[in-house]
């Protein structure tokens, strides 16, 4: 994001200017951040100088801005139902253009005077929960120890699992890889309470095959087969989505024996 140096710039004459007009709103709401969830909504044409104001407010994240090439990228996003807008009365205080496909934030800025009344954190959950077609959203920023970075990378790095950077160190590959698989993995969690009360009833009815059969698919037998297998067709993701696929398959097999077994158990 940051390629030349501030001197290369002003040599090319393409150094955009970081000491703009600081408009202030003097009358904020205070909203939670569901609240806040709620009054994003797609920008319209209309919208385009409010949400220019607030591009020159947060221009020290973007060292170089085209001006004319932004504003045609804009009307494409906005006509594309790509770009969401926040407001507080007439005053653009988030603006976000997103693609739903890739998941990728290809602009992000927030009013600094609401960095912490959890608009970014708002704008993050409406594209990833309620827009996104694919399993995480991404968003390119400063490399780490750039000297042009006024804090971004940290903003953004703040917004990511919470939890996993508990054991790992936001920024570094393990916390990416982490927090991806933090999306993917708790959709186990769907199948393996069924798997586990059928594996615990087949044991009070004396039929430890069965249970053992259970227990086994779903802690080693299958895991041990996704785990060798699906990597090679999903890279990493594929490590995150063993357990989940392999918790799913044994539910299917729980059920298959809950039926075969319902008239010698008397439990239907």
């Amino acid at each position: 994001m940051y390629k030349k140096s501030p001197n290369q710039y002003r040599a090319e004459q393409e150094f955009y200017p970081l000491q703009l007009r600081y408009v202030l709103n003097e009358n904020l709401v205070n909203l939670e951040e569901k609240e806040w969830q709620d009054k994003i909504v797609f920008a319209t044409q209309e919208d385009i100088p409010k949400w220019i104001e607030l591009v020159h407010l947060v221009i020290d994240g973007f060292p170089h801005l085209d001006e004319k090439q932004y504003l045609e990228q804009l009307q494409e996003y906005i006509n594309n139902k790509r770009a969401l807008i926040l407001k507080d009365s007439d005053t653009a205080i988030g603006i976000m253009a997103f693609h739903e496909v890739t998941g990728s934030i290809d602009f992000f800025g927030i009013h600094p005077q609401y960095w912490k009344r959890e608009v970014a954190k708002a704008f993050c959950e409406k594209a990833l929960y309620e827009l996104a077609r694919s399993a995480q959203i991404s968003v390119t920023t400063f490399r780490k120890g750039d000297k042009a970075d006024t804090g971004y990378r940290e903003i953004w790095g703040s917004l990511g699992s919470p939890l996993v950077g508990i054991f790992a160190e936001t920024g570094t590959p393990v916390y990416e890889i982490a927090r991806n698989g933090f999306l993917i993995f708790p959709l186990s969690f769907l199948f393996c309470g069924l798997n586990i009360f059928t594996s615990a009833t087949f044991t009070a009815l004396s039929n430890g095959k069965l249970s053992a059969i259970l227990s086994f698919l779903r802690t080693f037998g299958l895991i041990t087969v996704l785990l060798l297998t699906l990597p090679n067709v999903l890279g990493v993701t594929g490590v995150w989505f063993a357990v989940p696929i392999a918790e799913l398959i044994t539910m299917i097999v729980a059920l298959i024996f809950l039926y075969q077994n319902r008239e010698k158990y008397h439990y239907t």
